[in-house]
C-alpha cells in the first residue's frame, strides 16, 4: 500500500502527501536554502533537546558533511567538546 493511500485510510480523509525534496541530497538542500534566503543559523539537526547543537551525534555529523559538500559555510554553533577525564 503506498504512504499515501495508508495516511487517508489512517485519517479517513483524502491527504495529498508532497515531499518535493526527496530526491535531493542533504548538500543540494543547502545549496538551494542559501538561494532562496533560508536563515540556516536558525535551522536544527540535532538529536539532542540542549541549547546548541552537540556536534558529535549522527545528525550533527550528517549536517557538518553537507555543508561542506555544498561549499557552504556552515553557521552551526556547536557545543565545545568535552574533555574526557584523565585517569
Amino acid at each position: 500500500m503506498q504512504r499515501q493511500s495508508v495516511v487517508s485510510l489512517g485519517t479517513e480523509s483524502k491527504l495529498t502527501v508532497k515531499n518535493p525534496l526527496a530526491d535531493k541530497t542533504k548538500a543540494e538542500v543547502i545549496r538551494l536554502a542559501v538561494e532562496l534566503g533560508v536563515p540556516l543559523e536558525l535551522t536544527w539537526s540535532c538529536y539532542l533537546n540542549r541549547e546548541l547543537h552537540c556536534g558529535r551525534c549522527e545528525s550533527c555529523r550528517n549536517r557538518k558533511r553537507a555543508f561542506e559538500e555544498a561549499g557552504v559555510k556552515d553557521p552551526t554553533i556547536y557545543a565545545k567538546s568535552e574533555p574526557k577525564p584523565s585517569t
